[in-house]
């Protein structure tokens, strides 16, 4: 008899099971994803931030999808899109009682994956690949000048509850078949000119963004970045740079093709072809002296 009641009360707790489940998987697929979207596009309007989410609906593992969503930070004349956006719970972090949200999408020809938790300050893991710079938006007047080239790499960071001035953070990217031009900044021409491949690796603590090191290789003209360290203020564009070195070594021919810049330049060419100068002034008004 007691048997004959267990397996009774297991079936009811299965069926139970089912139904439950049955009946969330429904909520989910009703939910009113189109009042959702509007919902949340009004509350960051309201906050400075321009946000358009087109074609929400269900995802995988519980999670949504948004055809596409585009954003303009305030302040930035760019605009940022994505398109295939899906996120869903860490389940695993979730049972560990550390609530996180996993998300990937295409974006600029490449593809864009990261989890952001909602525990501690809020942590954010990013990484890319194959994403396009041509596809990228660059803000006036650099998008005016063309710019191709592939690029994958990482960013982490602790501390999306604080302000940018108190997060930590660590970015490592790589680029490979880099070249500009030819076109026009400001107004003034600019050849076309190959950088090749290279690296760059920042961080960011204490209110203090650093470049450890920023180089490009095996193109027209080599570049390398050293030292350099902004130290964030608002506006963002005001943010005084300290410190940094800059080196530039160009081959023959964008030697000539530059020769006004060159001309210009703070230093005079060392004996291995390298102009060398400090960088100082701020990120909106960057300035190049004498080393």
């Amino acid at each position: 008899m007691a048997t004959k009641a267990g397996r009774m009360l297991g079936r009811g707790v299965a069926y139970a099971l089912v139904f439950l489940g049955a009946f969330g998987v429904s909520l989910w697929r009703s939910l009113p994803y189109d009042e959702i979207a509007s919902a949340v596009e009004t509350r960051l309007q309201a906050q400075g931030l321009t946000l358009q989410v087109r074609g929400l609906g269900p995802g995988p593992w519980f999670g949504v999808r948004a055809e596409s969503v585009k954003v303009e930070p305030p302040g930035l004349a760019v605009r940022v899109g994505v398109s295939g956006l899906e996120v869903w719970p860490s389940w695993a972090r979730a049972l560990r009682g550390r609530p996180a949200l996993r998300f990937r999408a295409a974006a600029a020809g490449g593809t864009v994956e990261g989890e952001v938790g909602s525990y501690g300050r809020v942590p954010l893991d990013l990484s890319w690949a194959d994403v396009a710079l041509g596809q990228i938006p660059r803000p006036p007047p650099w998008k005016e000048l063309p710019l191709a080239g592939q690029t994958d790499g990482s960013l982490s960071v602790d501390g999306l509850r604080q302000s940018a001035l108190e997060a930590r953070g660590r970015l490592q990217a790589s680029f490979t078949g880099v070249r500009i031009g030819p076109g026009k900044v400001r107004g003034v021409p600019v050849p076309a000119v190959g950088l090749g491949d290279g690296v760059l690796e920042a961080t960011l603590e204490g209110g203090r963004a650093e470049v450890r090191e920023a180089r490009f290789r095996g193109g027209d003209l080599e570049v390398l970045l050293t030292g350099a360290a902004v130290d964030l203020r608002r506006p963002l564009g005001r943010s005084p740079i300290k410190g940094g070195l800059v080196s530039l070594t160009p081959n023959q021919k964008v030697q000539e093709d530059l020769a006004l810049l060159f001309a210009l330049f703070p230093g005079s060419r060392s004996s291995d072809g390298r102009y060398t100068a400090r960088i100082r002034g701020t990120l909106q008004a960057p300035r190049l002296l004498r080393r």
